[in-house]
């Protein structure tokens, strides 16, 4: 399963992402997807990073959101594969310099996105 980390200002581009996903054949864990009013969305966004292969984490302008750091030290602590994909210039990835193993994809292309993924995960990464 591949998890969509995003601020809430990404929604839109993460949501397409998921959809070419989905349309590929591959299964996505996606908040608004997910997640129902009412329910305890900590637990079930801890249990679908635990369930998930890759966390794709999504960096657009200026500081990731809070919640996209926290969801990618989960990951992390998890041994999960993480896929940050740069969507501005002006994207603060300091959070990638400590982790060389780390590749970072910069486009706003979802297509190529979404390609990555598939290659990635029919391959066994």
């Amino acid at each position: 399963m591949i998890f969509i980390s995003h601020a809430h200002r990404d929604r839109e581009w993460a949501r397409n992402l998921a959809d070419h996903l989905s349309d590929k054949g591959l299964q996505i864990w996606l908040d608004e997807y997910e997640l129902q009013p009412g329910e305890r969305w900590e637990e079930q966004i801890k249990n679908a990073l635990i369930q998930s292969d890759t966390i794709v984490v999504i960096l657009n302008e200026g500081k990731p959101a809070p919640n996209v750091l926290f969801e990618m030290g989960v990951a992390l602590s998890q041994g999960k594969r993480i896929l940050p994909v740069v969507l501005s210039e002006h994207a603060d990835t300091s959070v990638l310099e400590e982790f060389s193993d780390i590749q970072a994809i910069q486009t706003k292309e979802v297509g190529l996105v979404a390609q990555e993924l598939v290659n990635t995960n029919a391959s066994g990464h």
